[in-house]
């Protein structure tokens, strides 16, 4: 009941900001430990207890490349955009040694479930697998494409893996979607976007359904700057694959490139019109993973620290505040009603029973 009534507030004012564009980024099972505090001590001791359990071919290479006294010097090693230069210009939720907790709100703690409650502001109880299914019911993605009269191509969604073609939508082809390995159409594509076509087969994965982060990444940019989207989800999955794959330092590269991602990202948006000065870019992860030497390769409900996750926003309606600490719990579920009240859509016109946006966002006047 108080979060139907703190929605139905948020429809007396509505929020007057700078925001016209969107751009949601998820990055498969990155551990908070790891965007906090770089490499884990654990799985990068010279024993063979924890070489086994890691899987790193080369401990003193990945030593070289991404070690460092302090978390704070080990996390801006990985993820160097994200800390030295990203996080002046918003917040960032989940370090919980600050007092700051980000959790999954489904009871299940892998990938659709997690998803699902990006998509839809609270957890829905009708996705209890990764199965391809179409979601249960409309996703904020075609809510805001149906809300805002957008085209199909203003509305995007790529991801690594080709279950996104049903997370990110109720009904075939509500918005443009391009996912796992799949071509974007002749009518659709350009030059750059056929040579990603083209490579993202050309340079297979070791797994079926999951492309490599960078065509998912470089088609998405294509596209971006051919179609000016309104809204784009951009979902890479490589940190998830490697781990399952117990390689803790394929594991960090992919975290590092992720990282690369979102510099190339926000370099576009900062330098290209119509996004410059008007777009917000969210960051998140869809679940955690277990803590420990045997079970940092897995997720679920039956993993402890699973359901820990965390959430970034920059953006010109975003206080510039970096690291945050002592904050109200927040969860995935989060997501959808801050972008709704971003782009100036009441979040309840969505749903009167998601949770409700950040608190700290500033509306300007």
């Amino acid at each position: 009941m108080l979060r139907i009534i703190a929605l139905l507030a948020l429809a007396g004012s509505a929020f007057a900001g700078q925001t016209e564009y969107i751009f949601l980024v998820t990055g498969d099972g990155i551990r908070h430990q790891e965007v906090f505090g770089g490499l884990d001590p654990m799985l990068v001791e010279d024993s063979e207890k924890a070489k086994k359990a890691s899987g790193i071919e080369s401990l003193s290479e990945l030593r070289k490349r991404y070690w460092a006294g302090t978390p704070q010097e080990r996390r801006e090693k990985l993820m160097p955009f994200f800390w030295k230069t990203l996080s002046k210009h918003g917040m960032i939720y989940g370090n919980r040694a600050l007092g700051s907790a980000v959790n999954c709100r489904n009871p299940h703690w892998f990938s659709y479930p997690g998803y699902a409650e990006i998509l839809n502001g609270e957890p829905l109880p009708k996705i209890t697998s990764n199965d391809a299914v179409f979601s249960p019911r409309e996703t904020v993605l075609e809510f805001i494409r149906r809300e805002l009269k957008l085209k199909q191509t203003e509305v995007a969604a790529f991801g690594a893996w080709r279950v996104f073609n049903w997370i990110t939508m109720s009904k075939e082809d509500t918005i443009f979607c391009n996912a796992g390995y799949e071509r974007v159409p002749p009518d659709l594509s350009n030059p750059k976007m056929e040579m990603w076509n083209d490579l993202q087969f050309e340079m297979m994965s070791p797994w079926d359904t999951v492309r490599h982060d960078a065509p998912t990444l470089g088609l998405a940019l294509e596209f971006i700057r051919a179609h000016k989207p309104r809204v784009v989800y951009l979902a890479l999955g490589e940190t998830d694959d490697w781990a399952h794959d117990r390689r803790y330092d394929r594991v960090a590269q992919s975290i590092e490139y992720f990282d690369e991602a979102l510099r190339r990202l926000w370099t576009l948006l900062q330098s290209t019109e119509p996004y410059s000065g008007k777009s917000t870019l969210i960051i998140t992860t869809d679940h955690g993973r277990g803590r420990t030497l045997e079970d940092w390769t897995s997720h679920g409900k039956d993993v402890p620290g699973a359901d820990e996750t965390w959430l970034a926003i920059f953006g010109p309606d975003v206080p510039s505040k970096g690291e945050m600490k002592n904050t109200p719990p927040y969860s995935l579920s989060n997501v959808a009603a801050t972008m709704c009240t971003l782009l100036g859509i009441p979040p309840e016109k969505y749903s009167t029973t998601m949770a409700p946006p950040l608190k700290e966002l500033n509306a300007r006047k």
